[in-house]
């Protein structure tokens, strides 16, 4: 699954049109967490992070994934702590993670002059964290009943 990731961030960055790779490569950590392999599937994310930023992959889509890829890790982990109160602590994660990127992009990077522009993107940064979000609970359904028992994938981890 590392290896599949690092391939995948190599050629969004080699393209340059999949900039969105680091998210859709972060979504694949997800069939490892709905196995209940959680060290697992945080072992696939950190592998994958170390070869992002080891292997000639464009450095801003391995900050994309460095900082997108955890959460379907850390969301299980939200959710157990309560409707309201998980809700709140998936809300101050996503504008933490969002502002993080916009001042990585900022700073490091040189991407963008205008504040304004910043506060645009990170807003929409964080709408985009929430869509993320009800897909891969949409997703987990679906991956529970119905498409884990066509692929017969039950076998494998057991």
């Amino acid at each position: 699954m590392s290896a599949l990731g690092a391939i995948a961030l190599l050629l969004g960055g080699i393209t340059r049109v999949l900039d969105l790779t680091a998210v859709v490569i972060g979504a694949m950590i997800i069939f490892v967490v709905f196995t209940e392999l959680k060290y697992s599937a945080l072992a696939v994310y950190a592998v994958t992070a170390l070869l992002a930023f080891i292997l000639p992959i464009e450095k801003t889509v391995a900050v994309e994934y460095l900082i997108f890829a955890i959460y379907p890790i850390l969301k299980p982990l939200f959710e157990r702590a309560g409707r309201v109160f998980g809700l709140a602590i998936k809300l101050i994660f996503m504008i933490i993670s969002s502002a993080s990127l916009v001042l990585i992009f900022r700073f490091v990077f040189m991407m963008v002059d205008l504040w304004y522009i910043d506060l645009i993107f990170a807003i929409g940064l964080v709408a985009c964290y929430f869509l993320f979000d009800v897909a891969l609970t949409r997703f987990k359904l679906y991956y529970q009943f119905k498409l884990r028992h066509q692929l017969k994938i039950d076998r494998f981890f057991h």
